[in-house]
């Protein structure tokens, strides 16, 4: 009987664990490579935010952690952009072809690659959320 308890515990802790592993992802930004996120910003015709970092930089881990964990960003990235993650060391190629001087870089593309508006440097879940929402006001009025 002792025992069943125990398997009874073990199966309540295992279906939480998971309950909470699909939550953590389900609100974490589906990142996409350069030419998905392209190809998908053609034929939803959004604009393509792009995120330039390495793995080294420690700047790039703070904005991880701190700006592209934000509920607020995860929500905007998801509704109106398409998020697209770019590592400069994998893809130097992609960030000589926007210019990129340093990293962490956030640019907004249109799905023509026509740059938008850029941000180099960290950013807060509030600078980069005003970018965010002043581009996407920019856009219902234009």
């Amino acid at each position: 009987m002792r025992a069943r308890g125990i398997q009874v515990a073990i199966f309540i802790i295992i279906i939480t664990l998971l309950a909470f592993t699909v939550l953590i992802l389900a609100s974490s930004i589906k990142w996409l490579g350069y030419e998905d996120g392209l190809r998908l910003g053609k034929e939803t015709n959004k604009l393509v935010f792009i995120y330039f970092f390495s793995p080294t930089c420690p700047y790039c881990k703070l904005m991880k952690r701190d700006t592209l964990q934000d509920p607020r960003i995860i929500d905007i990235l998801s509704e109106k952009y398409i998020p697209v993650k770019v590592n400069v060391v994998e893809r130097p190629d992609l960030a000589r072809k926007f210019g990129v001087p340093g990293v962490p870089c956030v640019l907004l593309i249109t799905p023509d690659e026509e740059p938008t508006k850029g941000l180099v440097g960290y950013a807060s879940p509030e600078e980069l959320l005003k970018i965010l929402k002043s581009h996407n006001e920019e856009e219902k009025k234009g």
